[in-house]
C-alpha cells in the first residue's frame, strides 16, 4: 500500500512539476520584469505570455481530471491483496471527490491570478506614457495608478497563499494516509 500511495503522490507532484516547468518556458517568472518590460515597448510580448500561461493552466487544469482516472487505475492495477485493494480503492473513491474539488479550487485561483496580472497589463497599456521603468522598477507617475497596480499585485499574493494553504493541507492529509499505511 504505501509503494502506491508513494506512486500516487510521485504522479501528482510530476503533474505539478510539469506544469511549473511549462510556465518558465514561456519566461512567466519574468512577467514583471523591468528589463523585459522595458523592451516589450507595446506589451505585445506581455499580453502573448499572459495568453500562453492561460493555456497552460487550462491544459493541466483538464490533466487533473485524466490523473486521478489514472490514480484509480495505478490501484487496480496493483499487486496488493484483493482485501488491501478493495479498501484503498474504497478509500480513494470515498476521498477523491473532494481531492478534485480542491484541486479544481487551486486551478480557478491560478486563472483568477492571471486574471489580475491581465489587470496589471490593461493598466500598463491604457497609462502607457504615465509610467517608465527606473532601475529595473515600473514607476508610475500618478499615486493613483500606483495604488491600482499595487491593489493587483496584493491581489494575487492573496490567491497564491489561499493555493498555498489548500496545497499544503491536501499534501498533510496525504503524507497522515501514506504513513498510517505503512505502519
Amino acid at each position: 500500500m504505501g509503494f502506491v500511495m508513494k506512486t500516487m503522490v510521485n504522479r501528482m507532484l510530476a503533474h505539478r512539476r510539469e506544469y511549473e516547468l511549462e510556465l518558465e518556458a514561456i519566461g512567466w517568472g519574468k512577467i514583471l520584469d523591468g528589463q523585459r518590460l522595458k523592451n516589450d515597448v507595446t506589451l505585445a510580448e506581455s499580453r502573448t505570455m499572459i495568453q500562453q500561461a492561460k493555456d497552460v493552466v487550462l491544459k493541466h487544469k483538464l490533466k487533473t481530471s485524466d490523473l486521478l482516472v489514472t490514480i484509480r487505475k495505478d490501484i487496480e492495477r496493483s499487486d496488493l491483496s484483493p482485501s488491501a485493494k478493495q479498501s484503498m480503492l474504497a478509500g480513494f473513491d470515498s476521498t477523491s471527490a473532494q481531492g478534485k474539488a480542491q484541486a479544481m479550487e487551486v486551478w480557478m485561483l491560478e486563472e483568477q491570478a492571471l486574471d489580475e496580472i491581465g489587470k496589471v497589463f490593461a493598466l500598463l497599456s491604457a497609462r502607457r506614457s504615465a509610467w517608465q521603468i527606473q532601475d529595473g522598477q515600473i514607476m508610475f507617475q500618478s499615486q493613483k495608478d500606483l495604488d491600482l497596480f499595487n491593489s493587483y499585485l496584493a491581489t494575487v499574493q492573496s490567491l497564491v497563499a489561499k493555493q498555498g494553504q489548500i496545497q499544503s493541507s491536501s499534501l498533510q492529509r496525504t503524507t497522515e494516509t501514506l504513513n498510517l499505511l505503512t505502519k
